[in-house]
Formats: C-alpha cells, sequence, structure tokens
C-alpha cells in the first residue's frame, strides 16, 4: 500500500503497470492524499510526534491529490473505477475503508 508516493516518476510507473496488465486488468492503488490535513496527520503526527512511521519516510511534495491521480490514470490508459479514503485505528490495528479521501485514499482503474 502507498508505494506510488514514493516514485520518482508517477506517470511512468502507472505505464509500465499498464503494460503489465491484460485488457480489461484491474489495478489497485493507494497514496496519500497532498494537502495540510494529511501533511499534519502523516509527517508531523506519524512521523515526528508518536514516532509510528520513521521520520523522513514521506516527502509532501510526492503526494498525490486524486485530481492528479485521475489525471495520470487517464495519460497512462486507465479508467477510475472506485475510490474510497482508508482509516486506521492505531489502537486497534485496523484498518478500514471510508468515503473521506481527505488524508489517503485506495481506488480501483481498469485498463482501457
Amino acid at each position: 500500500m502507498e508505494v506510488i508516493e514514493h516514485v520518482n516518476e508517477p506517470l511512468i510507473f502507472l505505464r509500465e503497470l499498464n503494460s503489465l496488465l491484460k485488457p480489461n486488468g484491474l489495478l489497485f492503488l493507494s497514496t496519500i492524499n497532498r494537502n495540510n490535513y494529511s501533511y499534519l496527520m502523516t509527517i508531523t503526527l506519524a512521523e515526528n510526534l508518536f514516532g509510528i512511521i520513521p521520520k523522513g519516510t514521506h516527502d509532501w511534495n510526492k503526494y498525490i491529490t486524486l485530481e492528479e491521480m485521475q489525471n495520470y490514470l487517464n495519460e497512462a490508459g486507465f479508467s477510475l473505477v472506485d475510490c474510497k479514503g482508508c482509516y486506521y485505528n492505531i489502537l486497534t490495528g485496523n484498518m478500514n475503508l471510508i468515503n473521506n479521501t481527505r488524508i489517503n485514499y485506495i481506488l480501483m482503474a481498469i485498463k482501457n
């Protein structure tokens, strides 16, 4: 999960993934949304304050907004099928899909 925000060229990465899929193949992908709230939650709190994630794991400039992701998907030959936010409960260790994509999101796309 959440690999693409660590890739230097997301469009090239998505094109490579497209080349590995058969026609109508499904792509499942997640990433962190780029906004002030996601910075607060993932870098300020998770990395720097609570140490849940090692410091320096994330680069906020590499986070991808949902609009940017939709453009990348279209340019790479995919169509977005569905998108949900992910919520991780640090107390229980459970992760759930939610309708809010403010922090991060997981999507399903189909190869055109």
